[in-house]
């Protein structure tokens, strides 16, 4: 077969020299006939090509750090509010981002056992919210039979509602916390993940350095941090003494 001749011509940035190369059309043969296919011959690059891709911008959450957006449980009415001013309702639903388990005397209530849930809301704010007692057990339960599934509380869709209750000695009525959950595509989290991504997540006020942790996921310690620069700049002082010591 006589092979046809293709010129491929190619510019380089700042040039008028032309590069031609011969190319052969090659046969192709299937089952039913016989295909004559263009192969075009790729030539080096005269200039470095730069690419675009499309790039996803995530909205930036808005966080002062160590000062989330305060959700409170209002355990005497059974409703849920934003600085103990904004009403946001007898029911819930957020992602946890971050939390922790711990036992602390805060906010002037005594040594209690807290959890404390950091999540992202609905106007992109970081936010966290408190629960204790039986509020807080209840939630205990779920993450311990979400551990066994091999979920965290950071792959739900946590819905909170509120059970009422009788105080038949003070003739009163309080509510608990009760939650329930939808576990979420992990697809579905990436753009979470990767909107907290660096992100020091923590409450000052709410924080003592003597707090006894239970568990923890994505909380910053800043206490912690701070006593591992003293035992560093310990350490290297120590390091340094035994190296005068050692040349005199």
């Amino acid at each position: 077969m006589t092979a046809n001749n293709k010129t491929v011509k190619t510019t380089g940035k700042n040039t008028s020299t032309k590069r031609t190369a011969t190319v052969a059309k090659k046969e192709v043969a299937t089952p039913q006939n016989t295909v004559v296919e263009n192969q075009e011959e790729t030539l080096p690059e005269t200039e470095e090509t730069v690419t675009t891709a499309e790039i996803k911008e995530l909205p930036k959450v808005k966080y002062f750090e160590g000062s989330p957006l305060q959700y409170r449980a209002d355990c005497k009415n059974g409703k849920l509010n934003i600085n103990g001013t904004t009403d946001v309702g007898k029911e819930m639903s957020i992602n946890p981002v971050a939390w922790r388990f711990f036992t602390d005397d805060i906010l002037g209530m005594g040594k209690k056992n807290w959890v404390e849930i950091f999540f992202i809301d609905v106007n992109n704010c970081l936010s966290a919210v408190l629960f204790h007692g039986f509020s807080r057990e209840n939630l205990e339960a779920i993450a311990a039979s979400l551990f066994y599934s091999d979920v965290t509380l950071s792959e739900v869709n946590l819905h909170i509602t509120f059970d009422k209750k009788q105080n038949k000695q003070a003739k009163s009525t309080y509510y608990i916390a009760n939650f329930d959950f939808d576990v979420i595509p992990p697809e579905e989290l990436e753009d979470t993940k990767a909107s907290i991504e660096g992100l020091k997540i923590y409450r000052q006020d709410t924080l003592n350095e003597e707090c006894d942790f239970q568990s923890t996921h994505n909380f910053f310690n800043p206490h912690f941090t701070d006593i591992e620069i003293e035992v560093e700049a310990l350490e290297e002082g120590e390091e340094v003494q035994a190296i005068e010591t050692k040349n005199e």
